[in-house]
């Protein structure tokens, strides 16, 4: 078997970026990629770990193929894995990582077991000794799991607010979907300022379209989206900053805060989204609204988990489009990221997720399945 992280090949087809293996003879030599894929689809793995165990048999399946090219791993005993543990520690990995590699090892043939591909499990590993082999997990991953919904899951989740005011549910709604359509933080959304909404308008409008309603100024303008300043004691860190807000969230809001808004808030008001008594809304009481629109729905996730859909789904879209940089450079500015590092775990998602459709289709098609 050829091995290697940078691509998969099958049937002719490419696809770079995911830790498969290049199969050389039909199905047999397919059995790894599609644990990868297995992995890559359970929810319980994050991708870290995925990552980690690829790695792992990757190194195992390369060792194999040196020592015993004529073997494959079908046929692997005891006796190679020794060979493979006394390999790492040649090459100077410590106790852990030694430890997480045969973990690979073992999870492997453990699904290849289940799966029928071996018919007994030709070892158990154990690093230290005699005994059952240990339960041994990836390290812990800089990048959290992040759950993400999808449009027809975010469209289930607002269908299930369990509100008897249609006025208060719109609210509830609204607020949604600032999460959804710009990926602010639940706090960020509360604290939304009308001054700062209006400042944004007018700033689109013309001349003689300012000074009057908010609805009046933004019937007036024609711009698709609209730089809106948060007020910086709502954000992480109260650094502030600035967001890109598009025309088809910004029309219901206008029409909320000149209609049913009204009938809640006090004429001096500032907040956006306010409770019957006039007080703005707490992120407490929004993360439990979202948290019983989550569960009456059946999905997992909290209010956060808006934001990480918000990026994935630009991400995707600027990939779509051929431009993965400059979509990495939007996220990082409207999410206010310090660091380039924390936009590219969305970045790793999306290509980690988008290979593994690609690459399980391809799979699916080599073997005769349908897509």
């Amino acid at each position: 078997m050829v091995a290697s992280t940078a691509d998969l090949v099958v049937s002719g087809e490419s696809f770079p970026g995911l830790p498969l293996f290049k199969p050389r003879d039909a199905l047999i030599d397919a059995v790894p990629s599609l644990w990868v894929l297995a992995g890559v689809r359970e929810r319980s793995y994050s991708l870290n770990t995925v990552e980690a165990y690829a790695t792992g048999l990757l190194l195992f399946l390369n060792s194999q193929e040196v020592a015993a090219p004529n073997i494959g791993w079908q046929r692997a005993t005891k006796d190679d894995v020794v060979r493979f543990k006394r390999e790492l520690a040649a090459r100077g990995n410590d106790a852990d990582t030694i430890a997480l590699r045969l973990a690979a090892v073992e999870n492997f043939y453990a699904w290849a077991e289940t799966h029928g591909f071996v018919r007994v499990r030709p070892f158990k590993v154990n690093p230290k000794g005699e005994g059952p082999a240990p339960v041994v997990k990836a390290p812990p991953s800089t990048r959290a799991r992040k759950e993400v919904f999808t449009e027809e899951q975010f469209e289930r989740i607002r269908a299930c607010i369990v509100m008897d005011d249609p006025i208060l549910r719109r609210r509830v709604d609204l607020m949604f979907r600032w999460g959804w359509g710009v990926g602010l933080r639940v706090a960020e959304v509360c604290g939304l300022s009308v001054r700062n909404l209006r400042r944004s308008v007018e700033a689109e409008a013309p001349p003689r379209a300012r000074g009057r309603s908010l609805g009046e100024a933004f019937a007036a303008t024609a711009a698709e989206g609209f730089v809106l300043d948060l007020v910086p004691a709502a954000t992480k860190g109260e650094k502030g900053g600035a967001v890109l807000v598009p025309r088809a969230l910004m029309k219901p809001t206008v029409e909320w805060i000149d209609g049913s808004r009204t009938e809640f808030a006090r004429a001096d008001a500032d907040w956006v989204f306010v409770t019957e008594g006039g007080r703005p809304l707490t992120p407490e009481t929004l993360g439990r609204y979202f948290l019983a629109a989550v569960k009456a729905a059946k999905e997992v996730g909290s209010f956060h988990s808006l934001r990480h859909s918000y990026a994935t789904r630009v991400l995707s879209e600027f990939n779509r489009l051929g431009h993965p940089e400059l979509g990495a450079l939007f996220v990082q500015k409207q999410l206010r990221h310090a660091y380039r590092e924390t936009t590219e775990q969305y970045t790793h998602m999306v290509h980690m997720r988008d290979h593994a459709i690609t690459a399980g289709m391809a799979v699916n098609r080599a073997f005769g399945g349908r897509n």
